[in-house]
């Protein structure tokens, strides 16, 4: 068939910066420019390659694991922690944000293995197993000040840019 290799931005930026990262898994926005590069005991890695954005690398989470987008794109989920004390976290997504991630937000006071864990759609949820439980975050239905005026991802990204004014920081930190 005679298929060849395609070129793609995230490649450039990649090799433009490998003596800066380190990192076994690309975990790529399936819609915005940026992907979030797993290193192990490492810092993870934003990467974006957006016209008009900084493509330096940034330091992500300390020891984050299992990066997984819901499939609106609207939210990443990941856990951080050794095995004994791990937490799952929430982060929006949006443009709005200089590399892409809001603040993160604590789900779980657990960890969710390998295969344990899933989004749905209609509505957009994050399912995880933990033992004998079951957990589900439904992020479409759920009750905040403004809801019928915004969806509750907007609300949480205006809300979350506030805060990040407030505390004079932008984007990423720690």
């Amino acid at each position: 068939m005679n298929l060849e290799p395609a070129n793609h931005p995230l490649a450039d930026v990649i090799n433009k910066n490998k003596d800066k990262i380190s990192f076994f898994d690309i975990n790529a926005h399936p819609t915005l420019p940026f992907a979030i590069l797993s290193s192990g005991k490492y810092d993870e890695t934003v990467i974006n390659w957006g016209d008009g954005r900084d493509k330096t690398p940034h330091a992500l989470i300390p020891n984050g694991k299992q990066f997984s987008f819901s499939p609106d794109g609207k939210w990443v989920t990941f856990w951080v922690g050794d095995y004994s004390d791990a937490k799952t976290y929430l982060m929006p997504v949006s443009e709005k944000y200089p590399n892409y991630l809001g603040s993160p937000i604590m789900l779980l006071n657990d960890y969710f293995n390998d295969n344990k864990s899933a989004w749905t759609t209609n509505p957009t949820s994050f399912v995880g197993s933990s033992g004998e439980e079951l957990y589900r975050w439904d992020l479409d239905n759920q009750d905040f000040p403004e809801k019928g005026k915004m969806s509750f991802h907007d609300y949480v990204v205006r809300e979350d840019l506030k805060k990040m004014t407030r505390e004079k920081r932008q984007g990423l930190g720690r």
